[in-house]
Protein backbone atom coordinates (compact mmCIF):
# COMPACT_ATOMS: atom_id res chain seq x y z
CA UNK A 1 0.00 0.00 0.00
CA UNK A 2 2.38 2.86 0.87
CA UNK A 3 4.47 1.22 -2.26
CA UNK A 4 1.57 1.77 -4.30
CA UNK A 5 0.83 5.47 -2.33
CA UNK A 6 5.02 6.42 -2.97
CA UNK A 7 4.20 5.73 -6.71
CA UNK A 8 1.47 7.34 -7.24
CA UNK A 9 2.41 10.83 -5.58
CA UNK A 10 5.80 10.73 -7.51
CA UNK A 11 3.86 10.36 -10.57
CA UNK A 12 1.65 13.24 -9.55
CA UNK A 13 4.83 15.17 -8.91
CA UNK A 14 6.23 14.50 -12.25
CA UNK A 15 3.26 15.34 -14.31
CA UNK A 16 3.31 18.78 -12.27
CA UNK A 17 6.80 19.33 -12.73
CA UNK A 18 5.98 18.78 -16.40
CA UNK A 19 2.83 21.08 -16.83
CA UNK A 20 5.03 24.01 -14.80
CA UNK A 21 7.92 23.79 -17.08
CA UNK A 22 5.75 24.55 -20.32
CA UNK A 23 6.62 27.51 -22.41
CA UNK A 24 4.38 29.71 -23.57
CA UNK A 25 4.84 30.17 -27.26
CA UNK A 26 2.22 33.24 -27.72
CA UNK A 27 3.40 36.49 -29.13
CA UNK A 28 6.81 37.95 -28.35
CA UNK A 29 6.89 41.42 -26.19
CA UNK A 30 7.99 43.88 -27.06
CA UNK A 31 11.45 44.54 -25.96
CA UNK A 32 11.62 47.96 -24.04
CA UNK A 33 12.19 51.79 -25.18
CA UNK A 34 14.94 52.99 -24.14
CA UNK A 35 15.11 56.29 -21.68
CA UNK A 36 15.54 59.53 -23.29
CA UNK A 37 18.73 60.50 -22.07
CA UNK A 38 19.07 64.66 -21.78
CA UNK A 39 22.01 66.57 -21.14
CA UNK A 40 22.86 66.79 -17.67
CA UNK A 41 24.85 69.35 -15.43
CA UNK A 42 27.71 67.97 -13.37
CA UNK A 43 28.57 70.17 -10.26
CA UNK A 44 32.08 69.29 -9.15
CA UNK A 45 31.94 67.91 -5.73
CA UNK A 46 34.03 69.43 -2.48
CA UNK A 47 36.36 67.71 -1.44
CA UNK A 48 35.59 66.97 2.69
CA UNK A 49 38.05 67.26 5.00
CA UNK A 50 40.28 64.61 6.59
CA UNK A 51 38.44 62.52 9.22
CA UNK A 52 40.28 62.33 12.76
CA UNK A 53 40.23 58.57 12.68
CA UNK A 54 42.57 58.54 9.21
CA UNK A 55 44.47 61.87 9.53
CA UNK A 56 47.78 60.35 11.19
CA UNK A 57 48.45 57.83 8.19
CA UNK A 58 47.99 61.05 5.80
CA UNK A 59 50.56 63.46 7.48
CA UNK A 60 53.11 63.14 4.85
CA UNK A 61 51.05 61.88 2.01
CA UNK A 62 52.54 63.72 -1.21
CA UNK A 63 51.48 63.41 -4.59
CA UNK A 64 52.23 61.13 -7.65
CA UNK A 65 52.21 61.47 -11.33
CA UNK A 66 51.45 59.04 -13.53
CA UNK A 67 52.42 59.16 -17.29
CA UNK A 68 50.46 56.96 -19.64
CA UNK A 69 51.81 54.04 -21.92
CA UNK A 70 51.12 53.85 -25.64
CA UNK A 71 48.33 52.09 -27.11
CA UNK A 72 46.33 51.23 -30.65
CA UNK A 73 43.52 53.41 -30.91
CA UNK A 74 40.79 50.78 -31.39
CA UNK A 75 37.39 51.60 -33.49
CA UNK A 76 34.17 52.37 -31.50
CA UNK A 77 30.98 50.97 -32.25
CA UNK A 78 27.99 52.52 -33.55
CA UNK A 79 25.78 52.21 -30.82
CA UNK A 80 25.87 51.20 -26.90
CA UNK A 81 23.80 48.34 -25.66
CA UNK A 82 24.44 49.39 -21.99
CA UNK A 83 24.85 53.05 -20.30
CA UNK A 84 26.29 54.05 -17.11
CA UNK A 85 25.77 56.96 -15.30
CA UNK A 86 28.13 57.69 -12.39
CA UNK A 87 27.62 60.59 -10.14
CA UNK A 88 30.69 62.02 -8.60
CA UNK A 89 29.59 64.76 -7.06
CA UNK A 90 29.26 63.85 -3.64
CA UNK A 91 32.92 62.17 -2.30
CA UNK A 92 32.28 60.15 0.75
CA UNK A 93 35.80 59.70 2.08
CA UNK A 94 39.60 59.71 1.33
CA UNK A 95 40.74 55.78 0.24
CA UNK A 96 43.43 54.29 2.31
CA UNK A 97 45.19 50.96 1.33
CA UNK A 98 46.89 49.18 3.90
CA UNK A 99 46.16 46.11 3.35
CA UNK A 100 44.55 45.67 6.93
CA UNK A 101 41.86 43.24 5.49
CA UNK A 102 43.53 40.15 7.12
CA UNK A 103 43.68 41.99 10.46
CA UNK A 104 40.47 43.61 10.32
CA UNK A 105 37.88 40.95 8.64
CA UNK A 106 39.68 38.08 9.27
CA UNK A 107 41.19 35.44 11.29
CA UNK A 108 45.51 35.46 11.50
CA UNK A 109 46.80 32.44 9.28
CA UNK A 110 50.12 31.68 10.62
Amino acid sequence: MKKNLAQTVLLLLLILLTISCKKNKGATPAPPTPPVITDTVIVPGVDPPVANTIGFFLDDWQPRTFTAPSFDEGSMPATATNTVTVDATSIITKFLYLNLDTMLFGGWVL
